[in-house]
């Protein structure tokens, strides 16, 4: 009878002693490892990490949908507008399981900047990073807008979809996908119908 030939894994080595090479490190040796998992320093800076990774995920996002939106508004299609900028918008909402998680993540971060200097600058940029995009989707409904009306209605709307978000994460039966994109209908029938 053949004896069975033993498997070794890449990250073992088939004796008792530790690997002397990893696949995948560019040195060959093993990864530099962590002096505490609970050292503030490290964690700050995951942390950080983790929220700018979360806000360019959504800015990626934004950006893509924007030349819908902005092509639509240079066609006069008032339909196209208001479905594209739906579009645009529905990124701001937890409207599944991953951009309920995402959405999440964002709030939570967040609201940890407010005692946290590092959290902070990141809470900033992404909020003007944001809110440039929904200011440009403003100025498509509204092109002769004066700058600052444009400024008001570009916070307003912003305001209105972080109320959305959050109630969309807590009250989940009520605030679906179509009621969240009934309000954002409504928003933008007030955005057509305005003088700013």
């Amino acid at each position: 009878m053949q004896q069975p030939v033993e498997q070794t894994s890449p990250m073992r080595s088939s004796g008792s002693s530790p690997p002397t090479a990893w696949p995948g490190c560019p040195s060959g040796k093993s990864p530099p490892r962590p002096t505490s998992w609970s050292d503030p320093c490290d964690s700050a800076e995951l942390l950080e990490h983790a929220f700018a990774t979360a806000n360019e995920r959504l800015e990626q996002r934004l950006s893509a949908r924007l030349p819908a939106v902005q092509a639509a508004a240079e066609r006069d299609d008032a339909d196209g507008l208001r479905e594209a900028s739906l579009a645009l918008l529905a990124e701001f909402l937890p409207l599944d399981g991953n951009s309920a998680a995402e959405c999440s993540a964002r709030t939570e971060f967040r609201l940890a900047s407010r005692g946290n200097a590092g959290l902070q600058a990141e809470a900033e940029r992404g909020y003007r990073a944001a809110a440039a995009v929904v200011g440009q989707l403003i100025q498509a409904f509204r092109p002769e807008g004066r700058l600052e009306d444009l400024v008001v209605e570009a916070e307003r709307l912003m305001s209105l979809l972080d109320g959305l978000s959050l109630h969309a994460l807590v009250h989940t039966r009520w605030l679906d996908a179509a009621m969240c994109r009934s309000v954002l209908l409504a928003h933008l029938a007030s955005l057509e119908s305005r003088e700013i």
